[in-house]
């Protein structure tokens, strides 16, 4: 597919979603970054148009074999994984400091009392801030797991793992 340069990376893709590319051609948001950016004569890898929620507003639709806009549910749904990457993924999430998480909380608090459905994008981002400095403050699993066994030794943790498993499989 030939791509149309114009002024900015931006308008190029743009227009370039706007045509539809196929999935097949370019199966990723790295590949479309990267076809977009050789014609603005970038190298692969240097060109990051579609990052973050400017990638999740496209999916790849295996239906039609095309980019398409994403839904709202898609959109969110990707919103979500991304907010989960942020505790056991490849970043470790930070814990927000008390003050921040108590201004974290009274947005949450107010936004939820305002019932917006026009809001709802926000409160969404917010709750998954507040589900991410959850799962910060929890530590690692490695690092639970070495406080349970420093707690309780490591046969009694051992035979819980072991019972939790055996009613999980019952």
């Amino acid at each position: 597919m030939d791509i149309e340069k114009k002024d900015t990376i931006a308008a190029t893709m743009a227009a370039f979603m706007a045509a539809e590319p196929s999935c097949q051609d370019y199966p990723t948001y790295k590949a479309l970054n990267d076809a977009v950016g050789a014609v603005h004569g970038l190298d692969k890898g240097k060109c990051q148009a579609l990052a973050g929620a400017k990638a999740w507003a496209w999916f790849a639709d295996t239906t039609t074999g095309k980019w398409r806009k994403a839904t709202d549910d898609e959109f969110q749904a990707k919103q979500d994984a991304a907010a989960g990457k942020n505790n056991g993924g490849t970043r470790k999430a930070k814990v927000m400091s008390d003050e921040d998480r108590a201004a974290l909380d009274a947005q949450v608090a107010a936004l939820e009392t305002v019932n917006n459905p026009a809001l709802a994008p926000l409160l969404a981002g917010l709750k998954a801030q507040q589900a991410s400095d959850d799962q910060a403050r929890k530590g690692s699993m490695k690092d639970r797991l070495q406080a349970a066994i420093a707690k309780l030794g490591i046969d009694r943790a051992v035979t819980l793992l072991e019972e939790a498993v055996a009613a999980e499989n019952a």
